[in-house]
């Protein structure tokens, strides 16, 4: 609706700004192995404040994600099964998965491996499906080829429907979070953040570009609204019918599952960061002897998601999260090109990269091209977003700000 006909064009735009992000991320990963993510790297390049601050919006992404995750799978689990209220979906899907984090790491990556192979099976059965019915209504293998779902109206909108693609991607960062829980964090955590981005673009482009062939008429269906809440549904239910459509909604489910369990563990590890420096409190940063979990992060994780799962719809949810984590990556871009400027002047020294006149091209490219351009696309997507979410988005990072200053002061007289 926002792009006035195309769906694949968004996350392609907005994959392009996830790849410069990642650039961005795979330099700040490479130097500063440390659970925290966005926090300890512009904390260390910026300045405490600016750290904090990233830090700050960082939660409001992380503590969103597994909300919305459980507020997602509760809507369609009532649906199969009515006779279990909303809220206790809610409540026991928060509350299963903040049981298997505690658990511990290893226990959440076996989850979320079995989790993730149904998962795939499922989205690619609907690409089979999907892609028979289009064929065999048509008679032709060709009309999977078509410029359709391609068209849009104006390049503001395609901009604006952009910033609700970014929404598909946010995830990947929080591998970041569990650096300290990697074996080999400057090789693996970029790997894995560019293989989860680019595999499920791909899931996401196809989706977009089958979806709108196989849509009847999207402008008519702009005014149903059991087909603006659960589109992708209606078309397996129109495709391979009401099996194929409960199918698709278990694998829908188990994508949410899946996503909260890895939230939970990523927004718990950044309270622990953050605790662990004294800016939270310090029992948030206390581990578990047998599991090795930050358990008491875990546990405050789950009652802030009760909270918010209950009473905040999953658009205003959404609209938040996009927020939080596209402030976070501008931070994260400038931060880049401040620690070039840093090793330009040298201001600052690194262990894994060095700055070198014979690699001029290189670090050119690496510390001031990628991450402007990484700055110039989120900054577009930023200015895009409604202008409610930025009102309460100001206000988060007020809050944020004067509890950083009240702390901080706190600490000092402790000190004095």
């Amino acid at each position: 609706a926002a792009s006035h006909g195309t769906v694949a064009l968004p996350f392609l735009f907005a994959f392009v700004g996830m790849i410069f992000t990642i650039m961005s991320y795979t330099v700040l990963i490479r130097e500063f192995p440390l659970a925290g993510s966005i926090y300890h790297y512009v904390k260390f390049i910026v300045g405490p404040f600016w750290g904090f601050l990233a830090g700050w919006l960082l939660i409001l992404d992380y503590i969103l994600i597994p909300t919305i995750a459980s507020v997602s799978a509760s809507v369609y689990a009532h649906q199969l099964l009515p006779v279990i209220s909303y809220n206790e979906w809610v409540i026991t899907f928060i509350l299963s998965m903040g049981l298997i984090n505690v658990l511990g790491i290893k226990t959440t990556n076996l989850f979320n491996t079995i989790v993730l192979v149904l998962q795939l099976v499922i989205v690619v059965a609907g690409f089979v499906i999907w892609g028979m019915y289009l064929t065999h209504s048509t008679k032709s293998i060709f009309s999977l080829l078509s410029a359709v779902p391609f068209k849009f109206e104006s390049m503001p909108g395609l901009i604006q429907a952009s910033s609700i693609a970014v929404f598909g991607f946010l995830g990947f960062d929080a591998v970041t979070t569990l650096a300290e829980e990697a074996k080999n964090p400057q090789r693996d955590i970029p790997r894995a953040m560019m293989i989860c981005s680019c595999v499920g673009f791909i899931i996401m482009f196809v989706t977009g570009y089958l979806g709108v062939l196989l849509m009847p008429d999207w402008k008519a269906l702009l005014t149903d609204q059991s087909w603006l809440d659960a589109t992708l549904f209606k078309l397996s239910e129109l495709t391979g019918g009401r099996t194929f459509s409960l199918i698709y909604t278990v694998g829908f489910v188990l994508s949410s599952v899946t996503s909260n369990l890895v939230g939970t563990a990523s927004v718990s590890r950044l309270f622990y960061s953050m605790a662990r420096d004294g800016v939270f409190p310090r029992r948030l940063s206390k581990i578990s002897s047998r599991s090795n979990s930050p358990y008491v992060s875990i546990l405050f994780t789950l009652v802030v998601q009760l909270g918010i799962g209950i009473f905040l719809s999953q658009d205003f949810l959404a609209e938040l999260i996009n927020f939080g984590a596209i402030s976070g990556f501008i931070l994260l871009n400038i931060s880049v090109v401040i620690l070039g400027y840093k090793l330009r002047t040298n201001k600052a020294q690194l262990n894994f990269f060095k700055m070198e006149k014979t690699n001029l091209i290189g670090s050119s490219l690496r510390f001031l091209l990628f991450p402007l351009c990484g700055f110039a696309v989120m900054t577009a997507i930023f200015l895009s977003m409604k202008h409610v979410t930025m009102m309460v988005g100001a206000v988060w990072i007020l809050a944020g700000s004067v509890y950083f200053f009240i702390r901080k002061s706190r600490m000092v007289s402790l000190i004095s």
